[in-house]
């Protein structure tokens, strides 16, 4: 960015800083590469907000605009959906997914947050194990203080000088530049799991500049971050034991016992086995050791319609007959999206925005009682992680959620089964924003990022009547599971 463009500073209150420069920042658009009709640029913000005359980073933010620019609404501002996570693929996959009416009426801005995909990334060479820190199956707690220390110590390595400002905070504040460089007043939003938190940050911090604000899959502003993992660990053994009865209803076709204690005494059985030597599942190009199985199978109880892909792979374990090649390239591609991220951007929030405990005692002491209690991977996530050995303390405390949020009205979009947030996040934020939101909840139904991707008609029409409206419901409003897993 040029000098002249931050020449005359102005105050811009949760930081401190001058900002104008930044706002009022010069904004080259490219057309964007193999997305037609979406372009990129760049957006300069500053490392440290506390001191904006310094060091400063780029943003990469990418555009589609609206469809029918004569009755466009404004900007619908797209975050990642997890810490590390690219954001500006979302844009893709939101167009072929999104009512048209929404794409007439929005430009769609998403960005890659701080620290990731092409926003100033932290680059770190990880192996496989590595980039799966989060589920890293400990086989001892001296082994995994070596392995979590290591990671930990891998990004200190070469960003250490970045991690302060690694921030939710930050994120929300980077947003609030880009609002202001695209000239926008307000501007909408949609975010996902992470993406709930950050968008309550932001509303928190800068609600008077919020219009339309969707959080779907929503985090507690109680969780980060340990709670989140503690949190997770008890959404998966539920989940588990869902698609044990699922599984159960379906003996006929799979096998696998006629009752959901039955089913969930052969999949341990088969856990156990997968810990002792990897099991060979007929049509998949890798054996499956206890590790890879907890993680496909996490991947897979992901959403209801996933649930039979899990029942193919176990009933291959199992009976030896081959999972068929189209279930194959499904599970395949749903485990490398999940791999698709920038590891370090995400230890750079997870561990370092939020203090971890440094009594590794606690850790050895709860994954045994965590574990007893949550078979399935309770003891995984109870385990020390990075952040109990990161190399810096948070800059500032986390946000509180709550009185002083001005945004004008906030919908939460949940389902009741989701794996990764449970529906006690969501309420959670109905509780501590009782006056300017609205809970839009999808009963027994399991979908991580139900809106739009969900599929769900009911939750479609009323998220969609939202944002082209931004009337909220009456009231809170319950849905029923559209559809059976096949």
């Amino acid at each position: 960015m040029s000098a002249d463009v931050l020449s005359t500073p102005t105050s811009d209150g949760p930081a401190g800083g001058d900002l104008a420069g930044y706002h009022r920042q010069r904004l080259t658009w490219q057309p964007a590469e193999g997305e037609a009709g979406t372009e990129t640029t760049r957006v300069t913000v500053p490392l440290d907000y506390r001191d904006p005359a310094g060091r400063t980073i780029e943003i990469a933010v990418a555009r589609r605009p609206a469809g029918d620019p004569g009755r466009r609404i404004g900007v619908l501002m797209i975050a990642p959906d997890d810490p590390g996570n690219r954001g500006i693929p979302l844009i893709g996959q939101l167009v072929g997914a999104l009512p048209a009416e929404v794409l007439d009426r929005f430009d769609l801005v998403a960005f890659d947050h701080r620290f990731s995909g092409d926003s100033h990334p932290i680059e770190v060479d990880w192996t496989p194990e590595e980039r799966l820190w989060v589920f890293h199956r400990p086989q001892s707690i001296t082994e995994e203080i070596r392995f979590q220390s290591k990671v930990a110590a891998k990004v200190a390595d070469v960003a250490l000088d970045l991690l302060p400002y690694a921030s939710t905070r930050n994120v929300a504040r980077d947003m609030d530049v880009v609002r202001a460089a695209l000239g926008e007043e307000k501007i909408s939003y949609l975010g996902w799991s992470y993406g709930t938190y950050l968008g309550a940050v932001y509303t928190q911090l800068f609600g008077g500049r919020a219009d339309r604000v969707v959080l779907d899959s929503v985090l507690s502003p109680d969780w980060p971050w340990r709670g989140l993992f503690l949190n997770v660990a008890a959404s998966t053994e539920a989940a588990v034991n869902r698609w044990c009865g699922w599984a159960a209803a379906r003996d006929g076709e799979l096998r696998l016992g006629d009752t959901a204690a039955t089913v969930r005494s052969r999949y341990d059985e088969l856990l156990d086995r997968a810990g002792r030597e990897p099991l060979a599942v007929p049509g998949l190009p890798m054996p499956l050791d206890r590790f890879a199985l907890e993680f496909f199978t996490v991947v897979m109880l992901t959403a209801d319609r996933t649930y039979p892909l899990l029942g193919a792979v176990l009933k291959a374990a199992v009976h030896g007959e081959p999972v068929p090649g189209p279930a194959v390239g499904e599970l395949m591609g749903l485990v490398n999206q999940r791999q698709d991220s920038t590891p370090a951007g995400q230890l750079a929030i997870l561990c370092g925005e939020s203090s971890w405990p440094r009594d590794l005692d606690r850790y050895e002491a709860e994954m045994a009682s965590v574990g007893a209690e949550l078979p399935f991977i309770g003891r995984t996530l109870a385990s020390v992680k990075a952040g109990a050995f990161w190399p810096t303390s948070p800059v500032e405390p986390l946000t509180e959620i709550g009185p002083g949020n001005s945004a004008r009205s906030i919908l939460l979009v949940q389902s009741e089964a989701d794996i990764f947030t449970r529906a006690v996040g969501a309420w959670r934020l109905r509780e501590l924003l009782p006056e300017n939101s609205r809970l839009v909840l999808a009963a027994d139904t399991a979908c991580h990022k139900l809106f739009p991707f969900g599929g769900h008609p009911v939750v479609n029409e009323l998220t969609t009547r939202y944002l082209l409206t931004g009337e909220l419901p009456e009231k809170d409003v319950t849905v029923e599971n559209h559809q059976e897993s096949a």
